[in-house]
């Protein structure tokens, strides 16, 4: 489901949808930037063949 920025604020209203923290800057006409955390992890390739 592709939802507008007026259906997400329509959802988020009416506790259809959720976002926690719900930064309003974050929602794009079409999406919503999410951050997942402040750490993440990189692989490092592998020593073994």
């Amino acid at each position: 489901m592709i939802l507008s920025d007026r259906d997400i604020h329509q959802f988020l209203k009416q506790g259809l949808l959720k976002i926690e923290p719900c930064i309003e800057e974050h929602i794009e006409p079409a999406s919503v930037d999410l951050t997942l955390g402040c750490h993440y992890l990189k692989p490092q390739p592998s020593k073994s063949g």
